[in-house]
């Protein structure tokens, strides 16, 4: 019985960690977002977005969860994050005329030039489906469950080393 007791007070320490992490993320997430005014919140130049629309396929889909890495120059081919109008999108480099970018999907080849102002950053790492998952995972209702799992970890478990 001492064995499974120790097995399960490894485990819930393990989830507790996880959990703990999670919430420091979602704080950070939240805390950039309303502090910087943008709708994106960045780490050390990277930024993480989820695809929302099936403009890129097969290569990047709806629900995909892609890493950005902000940069000076992007090659043609390149994915990258930019904004539109204030809206966030993704598209593929087409052409590169002295840091002058046209960015183009599947659906159109964009008629308006991108600078380097207008690009968040270029793909560096793709989870496909992940999306929806990672919007639970930063969402206040992840936050509060994150507590909720704190103040459990610490009631049942009395006994610190």
């Amino acid at each position: 019985m001492k064995i499974v007791m120790h097995i399960l007070k490894g485990i819930l320490e393990i989830i507790t960690f996880l959990l703990a992490i999670i919430g420091i993320i979602n704080l950070y997430n939240m805390g950039y977002k309303l502090i910087t005014n943008k709708d994106i919140a960045g780490f050390f130049g990277l930024y993480s977005y989820r695809a929302s629309e099936n403009n890129l396929s097969p290569d990047i889909n709806e629900n995909d969860f892609i890493i950005f890495e902000k940069g000076n120059n992007y090659m043609v081919g390149e994915y990258v994050l930019y904004n539109q109008n204030g809206t966030y999108r993704i598209g593929q480099i087409s052409d590169n005329s002295n840091f002058v970018y046209t960015i183009k999907d599947n659906n159109k080849v964009n008629d308006n030039k991108f600078t380097n102002d207008n690009i968040v950053g270029k793909s560096i790492f793709t989870i496909r489906n992940f999306g929806k998952i990672y919007d639970f995972l930063i969402s206040p209702l992840m936050l509060i469950i994150v507590v909720i799992g704190m103040i459990l970890y610490f009631v049942l478990t009395p006994e610190r080393n």
